[in-house]
């Protein structure tokens, strides 16, 4: 067992056992193991063993403390204390903050004998800490012992002292509520009175901003404290008084001994100011207004006492007050130009009820419902903004208002918003009845914001539940539906991209209203390709709702993605039918697009999904899909094939055409691919049917057996090509460097009967100089994999083009 874990567990039999604690733990968590068992208020006669079996008195932990630091601050036993000393642990040793044992045991209200002891044994009574505090400052501030103060007092300590901050014990002993006896003893021994700290408060600031005891601010102003002496920033102790939530007597004994109580801060702030921001009670402000606070005075950024009731304390019974007592209830503020009724709406922290009894009430006083405040938001928008408003309350709120004349079009100067547009963008539906009500009062439902949005582009875009009955109402109403935004937008793109519940309808719903649509071609090609990209439930429905009026099927954004395009990059087995009906009416299967101008194919493979890829390949490939058109980075379809070793798609593509000549593109690329080839021709019938044909020119069982024999390869090619001497000569080269592969692909090719077998034979001959010449750059290429997915594409493709990059020219 360990060491502090017999301490930990006060085991002193298990200690006297041990006959020297071991220098490994000598310390704890970095703290010496002496330290630690005095913070854990052993007993005396553990701590006698712990130093008998090794541990250091003298040693010191990270903030410079010994033994006896830790037995002032920690244990207030003062038989341990008594015992260190006597084991001449220095009493008037420093640790990193300067500060003595004598420090710490001046924290402790019980450690009076202790604090006798070090005294008596010579410690320094006015020994300094890097603050420059003595334990005089420590007692004051952390104690509340009567008898030490006394004594430290009566030992000599300097009791006007000061600290770097130029405070005094008396400035500390004003903190703390429970010290009367002690405030009083200190004046009462020469105790500056008025001593003032760094920021220019005297003690008496100090009993007003920290302290709730009404005997010690009354001695200190009987004992001659200045009442208005004004901190740094002109506070007075009026003003922190009036901070402080318990000090209602304070101030009236201030107020009654003349304090100013209009006195201003340095920020403008009177002493009724800091009572509404900080102690809102309805009792202290109806005593300052009733001995002359003046309810109108301006801080800084002219704000009245209304301004901060309304914004951060609101309270109905503190407003009607300072509106009876005349507080303005149009006054603006300077910082964004708020009348009391813009913060009580845009206030998020009050209750809905006591708000709109708020907003009533203010009203009924004449507050201005249209008032604007920077960028021109009336109370109406900012209700509409508040997202802490229940709906149902909202609607009341704005009801209340619009009766009261509030401007239901009045506009933002920046983005031009109307109450409306809040509402969406904040709370994002609105009730039927509700939008009834709005254009009975005068709602332009053809109003734009800065982009040129109008209110039908809003229910599109947010609008769920009775979306159809507003969009109608709204139609009826003269809504634009052909409004376009700044990028061109109509609400028909909103509905497409934004309302996946009821789309079906809602489209319905336009087709029907505007039989003579401009640009209706596009505009509904634009909505196919909307719906396509965001996968709409009634994805085919729509699809070819919007086919029968008219849309372009390749209609292609700024991103030049079609339809077509979105459904095969996110392909689902759900959407082969919509695919085949884009593609009956008309959709280009070649069509190239997105960053790199890629095709429908490219899509299919870069995504590598595997749900029923082969169907939809088949049916791009039947429907003149072409796998060798490139991108912008020369990247076909049929490379990404063979770099993602997709054996399912080059078995249909091979089964579709057995007569590609692309074979050899693939073998330049992926030379462990060659046997996989071999194995799809073995299967198509086609071939099969060719090597029996030519049965008198090859035993078959010869060229399983003894494919590389030299022989047999001259006697088949002098038979089929006696005429031609380069292709016997091409061939002829390609046997002598035995690539096993590339022959027997050769030999394939030869008994298909292929009309162009001379070609094949020199792209062979091309072929095989590549792999020699390349050979450390395939053993290169063949150590990397490459995971293709969505974070990995562009590295992917950069990967691509960097191999093809070297490849010969042979196509």
């Amino acid at each position: 067992m360990k060491i502090w874990q017999i301490i930990q567990e006060n085991q002193i039999e298990k200690l006297q056992k041990i006959e020297f604690i071991p220098k490994n733990q000598f310390k704890k968590n970095g703290k010496p193991i002496l330290h630690f068992a005095i913070e854990k208020k052993i007993p005396k006669q553990m701590i006698e063993l712990l130093i008998k079996k090794g541990a250091k008195t003298n040693s010191t932990d990270k903030f410079g403390r010994n033994s006896l630091h830790f037995a002032c601050k920690f244990n207030s036993n003062f038989e341990i204390v008594k015992y260190l000393v006597e084991k001449k642990v220095q009493i008037n040793s420093k640790d990193n903050s300067n500060q003595t044992p004598l420090h710490f045991a001046c924290e402790n209200k019980s450690n009076f004998e202790i604090i006798k002891y070090l005294v008596e044994k010579g410690a320094d009574i006015n020994a300094k800490s890097n603050s420059n505090q003595t334990p005089l400052h420590f007692a004051c501030k952390f104690n509340s012992n009567f008898e030490i103060i006394k004594y430290l007092v009566e030992k000599g300590c300097d009791i006007n002292t000061k600290d770097n901050s130029n405070q005094t014990p008396l400035h500390f002993a004003c903190e703390n509520k429970s010290n009367f006896e002690i405030v009083k003893y200190l004046v009462e021994k020469g105790a500056d009175i008025n001593a003032k700290s760094n920021s220019n408060q005297t003690p008496l600031h100090f009993a007003c901003k920290f302290n709730s005891n009404f005997e010690i601010v009354k001695y200190l102003v009987e004992k001659g404290s200045d009442i208005n002496a004004k901190s740094n920033s002109n506070q007075t102790p009026l003003h922190f008084a009036c901070e402080n939530k318990s000090n209602f007597e304070i101030v009236k004994y201030l107020v009654e001994k003349s304090a100013d109580i209009n006195e201003k801060t340095f920020w403008n702030q009177t002493p009724l100011h800091c009572a509404c921001e900080f102690n809102p009670t309805l009792k202290l402000i109806k005593f300052l207004v009733e001995k002359g606070a003046d309810v109108n005075t301006k801080n800084i950024r002219n704000e009245t006492p209304l301004h901060l009731i309304c914004e951060l304390n609101p309270n109905l019974e503190l407003i009607r007050f300072l509106v009876e007592n005349g507080s303005y209830i149009n006054q603006k503020e300077r910082n964004k130009n708020q009348a009391p009724l813009h913060l009580i709406c845009q206030n998020s922290k009050i209750d809905n009820k006591i708000m709109f009894e708020i907003i009533i009430y203010l009203v009924e006083k004449g507050a201005d419902v249209n008032s604007k405040k920077n960028n021109d938001q009336t109370p109406l928008h900012l209700i509409c903004q508040n997202r802490n408003i229940e709906q149902k309350m909202l609607f009341k709120i704005i009801m209340y208002l619009v009766e009261k004349g509030a401007d239901i079009n009045s506009k933002t100067r920046d983005d031009k918003y109307t109450m409306i547009n809040f509402i969406y963008q904040i709370h994002l539906s609105i009730p039927l009845d509700f939008f009834r009500y709005l254009i009975e009062k005068g709602l332009d439902v053809n109003e734009r914001t800065n982009n040129n949005e109008t209110v039908l582009h809003f229910v599109c875009q947010y609008q769920q539940e009775n979306a159809y009955e507003i969009i109608q109402l709204l139609i009826d109403k003269g809504c634009d539906m052909n409004a376009r935004t700044n990028i061109s937008q109509i609400p028909l793109d909103f509905v497409c991209q934004y309302q996946h519940g009821n789309a079906l309808e809602i489209i319905k719903l336009f087709i029907e209203k505007e039989k003579d649509i401009d640009n209706k071609k596009t505009d509904y090609g634009r909505a196919l390709q909307l719906v396509c990209e965001y996968k709409h439930k009634d994805l085919f429905e729509i699809v070819k709702l919007l086919i029968e009026a008219g849309a372009d099927v390749n209609f292609a954004g700024e991103d030049l993605l079609s339809a077509l395009h979105f459904l095969c990059r996110n392909y689902e087995r759900k959407f082969h039918n919509t695919i085949r009906l884009l593609i009956e009416n008309g959709a280009d299967v070649n069509l190239k697009g997105g960053h790199f101008n890629e095709t429908c194919l490219h899509f299919i493979f870069y995504t590598r999904k595997n749900q029923d890829m082969k169907k939809l390949v088949k049916l791009l490939i039947q429907n003149g899909a072409n796998i060798h058109q490139v991108d912008d980075q020369e990247i076909a379809p049929l490379d990404l094939i063979i770099s993602n070793n997709d054996l399912n798609s080059l078995k249909l593509l091979l089964l579709h055409d057995p007569y590609l000549i692309f074979l050899l593109d693939i073998l330049i690329i992926k030379e462990d691919l060659m046997e996989m080839f071999i194995q799809i021709y073995s299967i198509n019938q086609d071939f099969h049917n060719s090597f029996k044909s030519n049965e008198n020119y090859f035993d078959l069982t010869i060229l399983s057996n003894d494919l590389f024999t030299f022989h047999v390869h001259r006697q088949i090619l002098l038979m089929r090509f006696d005429n031609n001497t380069s292709i016997l000569q091409n061939f002829f080269s390609i046997c002598k460097q035995k690539p096993k592969e590339i022959v027997q692909l050769a030999l394939n090719f030869l008994y298909t009967g292929f009309n162009d077998f001379g070609r094949i034979i020199e792209k062979l001959s091309v072929l095989t100089e590549y792999k020699i010449r390349h050979k450390d750059i395939e053993k290169k290429f063949e150590k990397q994999q490459i995971t293709w997915n969505k974070f990995q594409k562009q590295k992917a493709e950069q990967y691509i083009f960097e191999r093809y990059r070297s490849k010969p020219n042979i196509r």
